[in-house]
Order: structure tokens, then sequence, then C-alpha cells
């Protein structure tokens, strides 16, 4: 199924008519109905079906003029349009995906840049006021917060930490929230002061058998 993503209406059009004429709907040699009927069986304006006939005319696909009317020209010819034209709008829809994805990563970056000015500017706050570092450590296969939310293991209640992002599998969670359900080998990147960094390692440490 050829995707219609940015495709105009009259190339879809065109595509139908092409489709109609490879699957025999439309034999060779015969005349179709004008313009002013397909403009009513596709609901658009003439222009609209007379950019669609320009289409298939440029391919030979049909002939058209005011007296003869259009007629069918070659079913090969519909099929190459048809290829042409799914390979055209397939190379739409990957720039139009690759452009959302740049746009994504441009956030996820300044969201990245934010967090990094957030933390900057608490580590460089007179040690008084906040003395907090990053630390990262991962998640064992049998650690005892497998499969708990943030929320259900109460992990600032028992370690005084902060966890700042979550990495998975080459990808990073910033911010996770009481809902985000930890998983094996999850690398938590976190910040606490020095005083709290072992018990928040032991926490992280913890295994299901106790040990």
């Amino acid at each position: 199924m050829i995707k219609e993503k940015s495709m105009p209406r009259y190339a879809r059009i065109a595509m139908d008519i092409a489709e109609a004429i490879v699957s025999e709907e439309y034999s060779v040699g015969t005349k179709i109905s004008g313009r002013s009927n397909l403009a009513g069986k596709y609901q658009v304006s003439p222009e609209t079906i007379r950019k669609a006939i320009a289409l298939l005319k440029d391919y030979e696909v049909v002939s058209s003029s005011p007296k003869s009317g259009i007629r069918i020209l070659n079913a090969k010819n519909a099929s190459d349009f048809i290829r042409d034209i799914a390979s055209t709008n397939d190379n739409e829809s990957l720039r139009d995906d690759i452009k959302e994805l740049l746009r994504e990563k441009n956030r996820l970056d300044q969201k990245i840049n934010d967090h990094i000015d957030r933390f900057l500017e608490i580590s460089h706050r007179p040690k008084h006021i906040a003395s907090f570092y990053p630390f990262e450590l991962p998640l064992g296969k049998n650690a005892l917060l497998v499969n708990q939310t943030i929320s259900e293991s109460r992990f600032w209640y028992h370690t005084g930490a902060t966890i700042l992002m979550v990495k998975r599998r080459g990808k990073a969670t910033l911010s996770p929230g009481p809902d985000f359900k930890f998983k094996p080998h999850d690398v938590l990147v976190f910040i606490c002061n020095s005083e709290d960094y072992g018990r928040t390692r032991n926490f992280i440490n913890a295994t299901q058998d106790g040990s």
C-alpha cells in the first residue's frame, strides 16, 4: 500500500487512475470520463483533474485533447508511473521523519543542557548551602529495586539522593517520574552529598536474596 503522506490530491488521483489501468479496470485504447465527470467522482475542481491528467500524460499513460477526451495509452507506463511516484513519496516521508527526529533531538539536547546548567549551579553553591555531587551506579539483574517504581521504592526516603537520569540500552530518561519502573541493568545517575552516597550505593546494590 502506497503511503499518502504529503502527496498532493491531484497526484493521488493520478495514482488511482494508474492503478485502475494496471488492474485492467480501464483497458488500453478505451476512453475514460471527461474532466467534469472525474471532478464529480473525486469531488475536486476540474483544475485538480487537469493536473492529474497532465501527470499521466507526461508518462504517456494517457492522451488528452478537447475533441477526443482522455484515452488510455499504455499499461506498462502506468505501472512505471506508480513505481516512480511511490518512490518519490517514500523519500518525502523519510525527509519529513528525519526533520521530526531532528526537532526531537534538539528538544532533548536542550533539556540535557538545562539539567547540566542546573547541576552546575547546584555544584558551585557554597558548601554550607549544598554539597551535592553526581554519581552513577548500575542496577544488577537481581537487585531489589528491579520491577519497582520510584514511588514504590521510596528512593529518596531511603537514600536522600535525587535521581537525575536513568540510562537504559543506550537511551536516557531524564528526571524520571514516580511511576518510572526500574529494570535490570539500568544505570542510575543521581546526586547526593558525600554522607548519603554509602547508603545510596547499598540501597541500589541490595538484592532480592538479601545479600
